[in-house]
């Protein structure tokens, strides 16, 4: 997929101070999310980037209503998000009887499928510089490989995906 800058933070060394006013909680109402870990980590991770320089953009891949992504597109506005998901929920490629067997919840396609680009494009702040990857992951991600990604987020809520994007 094209040149990954990473940057890893570990946050008990580096004595971050964590604000939580960028997660603006009125922009998703299903629970209250500002106070999840996987956020601290994610502004822990934005703040080295800028503080380090790192050029890229950002992509998410399993975006399903854009709730994270809002989060990293506000964090990080100056970049362009890419959104890679199929935004009807799992894939009938990854559902078999070898996925059930490992991720222990057998997937069926109706999973995650209560979504659409509209809705999380609707759920996400800074979405003019979202660029949306609709489709299957090793599809829509052709085409980028001489893109340059300062941070991604993998979030694809099945076993298989690990080798696929590995």
């Amino acid at each position: 997929m094209g040149v990954f800058n990473a940057v890893c933070i570990d946050t008990s060394i580096c004595g971050f101070v964590f604000t939580v006013n960028v997660f603006d909680t009125e922009v998703y109402h299903e629970k209250p999310y500002y106070n999840h870990p996987r956020l601290f980590a994610l502004e822990a991770v934005a703040k080295g980037i800028y503080r380090n320089n790192i050029s890229g953009d950002i992509a998410e891949c399993g975006v399903y209503k854009g709730v994270f992504a809002n989060y990293m597109s506000r964090l990080m506005p100056d970049r362009k998000i890419y959104l890679f998901d199929t935004f009807s929920g799992f894939d009938n490629r990854d559902i078999n009887e070898v996925e059930e067997n490992e991720s222990g919840i057998f997937r069926k396609k109706t999973n995650l499928d209560d979504t659409s680009v509209e809705l999380a494009l609707s759920n996400i702040g800074y979405r003019i510089n979202a660029v949306v990857r609709k489709g299957y992951f090793l599809d829509t991600a052709k085409g980028l490989e001489d893109c340059q990604f300062a941070y991604v987020s993998l979030d694809t809520d099945l076993y298989i995906s690990r080798y696929i994007l590995a």
